[in-house]
């Protein structure tokens, strides 16, 4: 009999241990939508080889935060973002956009980033153009450089824009790309050993389980970020001072910029400079302010110190360098028109950026086109 209730004792505790598991999801559950919301919506990234972590190829669906904003969203088969781009036999022109999720459009329809409109803008205004989403949410200006080396040749665009948002310049002393970067050289990192979070979860694609439960749940999502975060770290042992970094560099009002952020940075965009330049291609750098930034602007007419120190590591690079902080601070939009409460841009600030991009690139690519005439 013993054995009887011993397998009795131990199938009551599993069946209480589930239950205390179930009811503390719920709980967690529960708390997260009210106090603490966390963004939902199917596995936003894969690993590709040569590129890391990239947002997942041919993937559509819908992602939400309570209170901030819902959008649908589709990318293609090689993880960009479907634009409303020009194609077909007419289209002869074409237009790189790279960037983190600002560039990607993280809160806006697929039509609404400002990719997207810009390329409508060119092609009313030049001729028939495509439009590349590239933008890659949490990349920096060495994820551009990556991408102009590995896809560059084949997408061979005729202008490339690089966004630059103030956190690159933590983002760009990751090492994530490369294990060395001098004027003279980049030593590639092995992406297998620095995405290995993302390349080992990369069969939980296709799983409906797990698609479900990250497009529903919130406490699922936030452990995702959390062992998201664990892996960036380098494991546990560095967690909490990871976080804690991310926590300051988050408080956008003491401001992004280091020496050595900047001095990375100028190196990096001096190679996308060599890049462009081997590919035959215009580059624009476009800086994009956080919503202080944008704020100050309008006191003080002056720009902050993370736009003076994109402006130094821009220094002598031959592409154009331009700035979206004018264009929206004379807006006169109030800063919630602008940007979303968790920091990103509204549909109304995409088209501000777009304007200001369409209006700059209309006199390259024109310009490009009356060489390609007298050829």
């Amino acid at each position: 009999m013993k054995p009887l209730s011993l397998r009795r004792n131990i199938a009551f505790s599993f069946v209480l241990l589930c239950l205390s598991a179930f009811i503390a999801f719920i709980l967690s559950e529960v708390l997260l939508r009210a106090f603490y919301p966390q963004s939902t919506g199917p596995v936003m990234f894969a690993f590709d080889p040569r590129l890391g972590q990239i947002p997942v190829p041919s993937q559509k669906g819908r992602r939400r935060l309570p209170g901030v904003y819902e959008y649908d969203f589709e990318n293609d088969s090689s993880g960009m973002r479907k634009t409303a781009s020009a194609s077909g036999s007419g289209t002869r022109l074409r237009a790189l956009f790279l960037g983190d999720s600002f560039t990607y459009g993280i809160g806006v329809e697929d039509s609404q980033t400002f990719a997207s409109l810009t390329g409508q803008g060119l092609s009313a205004t030049v001729k028939p153009i495509a439009a590349y989403n590239a933008g890659n949410p949490g990349s920096g200006t060495d994820y551009a450089v990556q991408f102009l080396r590995v896809r560059g040749k084949t997408l061979h665009p005729d202008v490339i824009v690089i966004a630059f948002f103030p956190n690159d310049f933590d983002d760009n002393q990751g090492m994530r790309y490369f294990q060395s970067i001098t004027a003279d050289r980049l030593v590639p990192a092995n992406l297998a050993e620095t995405f290995a979070f993302f390349r080992k979860k990369s069969g939980l694609i296709e799983s409906p389980l797990y698609n479900w439960l990250s497009s529903h749940s919130h406490a699922v999502n936030l452990l995702k970020r959390l062992a998201a975060w664990s892996s960036l770290a380098g494991g546990l042992g560095n967690f909490a001072e990871f976080v804690q970094s991310r926590a300051d560099a988050a408080h956008i009002e003491k401001g992004f910029a280091t020496e050595q952020g900047v001095a990375l940075t100028a190196t990096l965009m001096s190679w996308a400079d060599k890049e462009a330049r081997r590919l035959g291609s215009d580059l624009v750098f476009a800086y994009i302010p956080t919503s202080v930034e944008v704020g100050r602007f309008r006191r003080t007419r002056k720009s902050g110190d993370d736009e003076r120190a994109f402006e130094s590591a821009y220094g002598g690079i031959h592409g154009l360098r331009i700035s979206f902080t004018r264009a929206l601070a004379d807006s006169r939009l109030p800063p919630e028109h602008l940007y979303f409460a968790e920091g990103h841009w509204t549909a109304e600030a995409h088209r501000i950026a777009a304007r200001v991009l369409t209006q700059e690139l209309a006199l390259l690519l024109k310009r490009r086109v009356g060489d390609q005439k007298g050829l």
